[in-house]
């Protein structure tokens, strides 16, 4: 097919066997020729056939005019003029081979409607994907197969791109190939749209003034509010493992980060998100990536109020404070752990009442390091008497 005369010598030929409308037509030589629709071609490439029988019929070829009334039917609409030249009856076009009439109706239609959802969707960013019945691909083959083809493009990468063309100029909207805040999935010829919304990772601190509450809870109520501003499907949690119930979140706060999935409010304007007696304070939200959050150890500081069955020494409280980077081992849910105590620092209240600022890993239990109760060493063991945590609040929770 090095000529242009084998372009319109095959697709004569095409016509000849199959009805195909403009776009279906065009997108068999769609690599060829720079900036040109697929309808464009396929209007070109009628027109030049149109043009070649009417010089023949000019030039009184005698099997011209039968070729006219043979492609007719096939050529389509584009054909009605210069048929009605030469002939009294009006054709009946048959419906394309391929997408059966469907295709431009099908590309306009859900430009306009993906346009006016990605607006509500609040939405920069997008990329379409396409899902062709499997009986319009395996027609589109079997034809380049028997014409041998080799310069057409396939019916699922026009409607992506066609598509895609459409929403950005009706839109405003950017395609994005590497991090889309949505994919788009268009079904072909059944119009079915399928959004997949990109989640959002959102970083900020988690702060509560009130104790017998916890953020997974519904007490709190507050991971509830934070999916109703961002409209949400499900909010995931990366960082607040353990919200203990009586334990006030105050200070600088826990470190807070989570996955919002499903958002269909992007651009809330919001950096505080209230619930009861509790506040997510947003810092900062970014799309989610493919990767994975990686976990890095994080540290929570305590302030605890203890109260012991006995009088603390001085010299107690004073060993207790000169501890740095304690090992500690921990048995909870049928775990054993090992860590270490960062550092602990008390002064004593009163006889048997002391306050003391806690600094351990995440992973261990506050209350049970301050009792003993599955714990070795513990501060009770420290201050050599039995202690409890009757009041305390977690000022720090970060890495």
């Amino acid at each position: 097919m090095g000529k242009m005369s084998d372009i319109i010598k095959v697709s004569k030929d095409l016509l000849k066997k199959y009805p195909l409308c403009d776009r279906c037509l065009g997108r068999f030589f769609g690599k060829l020729g720079y900036g040109w629709s697929n309808e464009e071609r396929g209007r070109a490439i009628k027109r030049a056939i149109l043009m070649d029988i009417h010089k023949r019929i000019r030039e009184n070829d005698e099997h011209a005019i039968k070729e006219l009334r043979g492609l007719i039917e096939n050529i389509g609409p584009i054909g009605q003029d210069l048929y009605s030249l030469y002939f009294y009856d009006n054709p009946v076009f048959k419906k394309c081979a391929v997408c059966g009439g469907e295709i431009d109706g099908f590309i306009e239609g859900l430009s306009s409607q993906i346009s006016s959802r990605l607006k509500e969707l609040e939405i920069n960013t997008f990329l379409i994907g396409a899902r062709v019945d499997k009986k319009i691909c395996m027609m589109e083959e079997r034809i380049k197969s028997e014409f041998m083809i080799k310069y057409g493009e396939s019916i699922k990468n026009e409607i992506k791109r066609e598509i895609g063309k459409k929403v950005q100029s009706i839109g405003g909207f950017r395609v994005d190939f590497s991090m889309p805040d949505v994919v788009v999935e268009v079904s072909f010829p059944s119009r079915e749209i399928r959004y997949q919304i990109r989640s959002m990772r959102i970083f900020g601190k988690y702060k509560k003034t009130r104790r017998g509450l916890s953020i997974t809870k519904s007490g709190a109520n507050i991971i509830e509010k934070l999916a109703k501003e961002f409209e949400a499907d499900n909010i995931v949690l990366h960082t607040i493992k353990r919200d203990e119930k009586n334990v006030r979140a105050i200070g600088d706060g826990m470190l807070f980060i989570a996955d919002i999935k499903g958002a269909k409010r992007r651009n809330i304007g919001k950096k505080l998100i209230r619930g009861n007696d509790t506040i997510i304070e947003i810092e900062k939200i970014e799309k989610k990536g493919p990767e994975e959050i990686r976990e890095k150890p994080l540290t929570r500081l305590y302030r605890c109020f203890i109260f012991c069955e006995n009088e603390i020494s001085r010299e107690a409280i004073e060993a207790v404070n000169a501890l740095r980077n304690r090992a500690v081992e921990q048995y909870f849910n049928k775990k054993h752990r090992i860590s270490i105590i960062k550092e602990i620092k008390c002064r004593r209240i009163n006889g048997n009442i002391a306050e003391c600022l806690v600094l351990i890993p995440e992973k261990l239990y506050v209350k049970e390091l301050v009792s003993g109760t599955r714990t070795t060493p513990s501060i009770s063991s420290m201050l050599e008497n039995r202690c409890s945590c009757i009041e305390g609040d977690l000022l720090y929770l970060g890495g």
